[in-house]
């Protein structure tokens, strides 16, 4: 999910307590104001777990899943604005791939889709990518879920987070 819009109506110490216990980010950071902040994408989480096949999470709630309609539902749902994110995790992530994540992106039209790249040394980076098209974005989605892989992974870019 794209922080800077699921954090964007709380206050700096709480977006950064509340990202630190949601993520087990293991850094430094500060609170300072957003324009004296550097940027930076070297940042790694603790690895997600996940007991079952597939576990679809939205601001709604999370739920094990049977079948890509019930992904497909919740991504109608984003994009038509009565879901904030919607999060696909899969049990084996036999492609380095643990989930991905989408939301609507800020200020404009299309989906900020990030994948969780699993590294060796039992740390997960985020990388992400934008697409202005559903179409693209339940394609992405559709072939995770079917592969546990998507095309192109180089072609996403780390994502940047506040030092």
């Amino acid at each position: 999910m794209n922080i800077k819009k699921l954090f964007g109506k709380k206050k700096d110490e709480e977006k950064l307590k509340a990202f630190q216990q949601a993520a087990g980010y293991s850094g430094s950071a500060t609170t300072q104001p957003a324009a004296e902040r550097q940027l930076t994408s070297d940042v790694t989480f603790a690895p997600t777990k996940c007991e079952v096949s597939y576990l679809l999470s939205t601001d709604q709630g999370e739920r094990s899943i049977s079948s890509f309609g019930e992904v497909e539902n919740a991504l109608l749902d984003m994009m038509a604005g009565e879901a904030e994110f919607v999060i696909l995790t899969v049990g084996n992530a036999c492609h380095g791939i643990r989930f991905i994540q989408s939301c609507p992106l800020n200020d404009e039209d299309g989906f900020t889709v990030e994948l969780a790249l699993e590294q060796e040394g039992g740390r997960t980076r985020l990388v992400e990518k934008s697409f202005y098209t559903q179409k693209e974005c339940l394609e992405v989605f559709r072939e995770f879920y079917n592969t546990s892989s998507v095309q192109d992974k180089e072609s996403y870019t780390p994502v940047e987070f506040y030092k």
